[in-house]
C-alpha cells in the first residue's frame, strides 16, 4: 500500500495530506500550514493504516453518535430499566458535556480536544484524549463514579468498534487509578451492626418484619433477591437440611428478572433460625391475590412485590431505633440536629445493605474460607470480596509458619 502523499496547494500555499485507507478509498485532508506539520500527519496515518487502527475522519461519527448507539444496543437487549438509566447518566451528564480543563500548573497546554466530548470525532479520539477524559472524570467525580462512568466509556467505544464506526478502541490501555477509598473496608459497629446490637435488635423484633430481617442478616440474600423470593426457593424446609434458593431479582418498580450475573444463582443453606422464622411466617404468609396460593415470600399489604423503601423504613430503621441502635442527625456543617426540646434528633445508625455485611461477617468468623464466602454473597470474582472482606479473616501465622519450614526444607532436601 502506497505511503500517504504530501503536497503544496498551488493557490492557498497550504499543504496537503493525500492517502488511499484499507478499503482502497482515496482521501484528503487540507489546510496543512507547514510541509513539517503535513509529514507528521502523513506518518501517523501511516502508521495507523498498517497498524489497522485507522478511521477517516470524513467517514467517522462522534462519540455522541456512539453512546446513542450503545443505549440503544442495551434497550434491544432488554436490559432491565434500573441498569439502562445510569447508563444514560454516564453519557447525558458526565461524558457527552465534557470539556477540558488545562491543568493549573499549565494554564498555556494545548487542550485534548475542543468544546464537548460528545461532538467530538471518533477519528480524533486517540488514546492521549481518552487518558484526558480519565483524568477529567476523576477530577470531577468521586472515585467510585468515575470508575463507573469511564467503564462505560470504554463499552462505548467497544460498541463503536463492533459496528466498525471506529478501528480500534483508544480507551483499552487505559487503567482506571483507584484510591484506596474506591473499593471501601467495612468493620463491625460502624458500616454493620456487630453481634450484640443484632441480637438486641432482632430480640425486640416481632411480626412480619422479623422474618424479612432476620432472612435478609442470616442469609447474605440482596435486598432485590429477597423481594421477589418465592416459597418454590425455600427448599426442603421442614427438614434439617433446607436451603434458599436464589435465581432472580426485583428492580425498583416490582418487576421480577434474572440475576444480573450468572454468579448471583447460587443456594444458601438456613440457619436454624431463619428455617423457623420462615416456617413460622409461612403459616400466615399472604396467598398471591391471582391465584389464592402462596407465591412470593414477602409480598407487600397488596400481596405483590414489596417496595424496598418500605422495608429500609419501616422494617429495618424504625425496629433499630426502638433498640436504640441509632446516632445523631447531623446537618451539612456536622453539627447535631436538635428538636424544639434540645434532644438530638436520632436516626438509624445502618442501611440495609449492612444485614449483607453481616452475614458476611459471621461466615468469616466460623471459618468460611474466601471462595466458599464470595459463592455465599453471590460475588462475581473473588477479588470483590476481598476487596471488601479481606481484613475481616484471621491470619493463620502458626500455619504459615509450617508452609515456611516445608519450604524451606523442600530445598535443603533437594541436595
Amino acid at each position: 500500500m502506497a505511503r500517504p502523499r504530501v503536497r503544496q496547494d498551488k493557490k492557498t500555499r497550504k499543504w496537503i495530506v493525500e492517502y488511499y485507507d484499507e478499503d482502497k478509498k482515496q482521501h484528503r485532508l487540507k489546510g496543512f500550514p507547514t510541509k513539517k506539520a503535513a509529514n507528521d500527519k502523513a506518518a501517523e496515518i501511516d502508521n495507523e493504516i498498517r497498524g489497522g487502527t485507522h478511521t477517516p475522519a470524513s467517514t467517522s461519527g462522534t462519540f455522541g453518535e456512539a453512546s446513542d448507539v450503545w443505549i440503544e444496543r442495551a434497550e434491544l437487549l432488554n436490559l432491565e430499566p434500573e441498569t439502562i438509566r445510569p447508563y444514560k447518566n454516564h453519557c447525558n451528564i458526565h461524558l457527552k458535556p465534557l470539556t477540558y480543563t488545562p491543568s493549573p500548573e499549565r494554564p498555556d497546554e494545548k487542550p485534548a480536544w475542543a468544546g464537548k466530548l460528545g461532538d467530538l470525532k471518533l477519528a480524533k479520539l486517540k488514546p492521549p484524549v481518552a487518558q484526558a477524559v480519565q483524568r477529567e472524570l476523576q477530577r470531577r467525580l468521586s472515585p467510585a463514579m468515575a470508575k463507573k462512568v469511564m467503564s462505560s466509556f470504554k463499552a462505548i467505544l467497544d460498541e463503536a468498534v463492533n459496528r466498525k464506526m471506529i478501528a480500534y478502541n483508544p480507551a483499552s490501555t487505559v487503567k482506571i487509578k483507584r484510591r484506596d477509598r474506591g473499593e471501601r473496608k467495612v468493620y463491625a459497629g460502624v458500616d454493620f451492626p456487630d453481634k450484640s446490637e443484632m441480637a438486641i435488635i432482632i430480640g425486640m423484633m416481632n411480626g412480619r418484619w422479623r422474618a424479612v430481617i432476620i432472612v435478609l442478616g442470616f442469609c447474605g440474600v440482596r435486598s432485590s433477591e429477597m423481594r421477589s423470593l418465592e416459597w418454590i426457593d425455600i427448599l426442603d424446609l421442614d427438614s434439617e437440611f433446607s436451603q434458599l434458593r436464589v435465581r432472580q431479582r426485583a428492580d425498583n418498580k416490582g418487576k421480577v428478572g434474572d440475576t444480573k450475573t450468572d454468579s448471583a444463582h447460587r443456594m444458601i443453606p438456613l440457619m436454624p433460625l431463619a428455617a423457623h422464622e420462615l416456617r413460622e411466617w409461612k403459616n400466615i404468609c399472604p396467598v398471591d391475590a391471582e391465584t389464592g396460593k402462596l407465591r412470593f415470600v414477602f409480598p407487600n399489604g397488596n400481596r405483590i412485590i414489596e417496595n424496598h423503601s418500605n422495608i429500609s423504613n419501616r422494617g429495618w430503621k424504625e425496629w433499630q431505633i426502638k433498640a436504640g441502635v441509632c446516632v445523631p442527625r447531623r446537618d451539612n456543617d456536622g453539627k447535631v440536629i436538635r428538636d424544639e426540646d434540645g434532644n438530638p434528633v436520632m436516626k438509624a445508625k445502618y442501611g440495609v445493605h449492612a444485614l449483607r455485611h453481616f452475614f458476611a461477617s459471621l461466615m468469616i468468623d466460623e471459618g468460611f474460607n474466601p471462595k466458599r464466602v464470595q459463592s455465599l454473597l453471590g460475588h462475581s470474582t473473588i477479588k470483590m470480596t476481598l476487596d471488601v472482606y479481606a481484613h475481616l479473616f484471621k491470619p493463620d501465622h502458626a500455619d504459615d509458619r509450617v508452609r515456611f519450614a516445608n519450604a524451606e526444607a523442600s530445598v535443603l532436601a533437594a541436595k
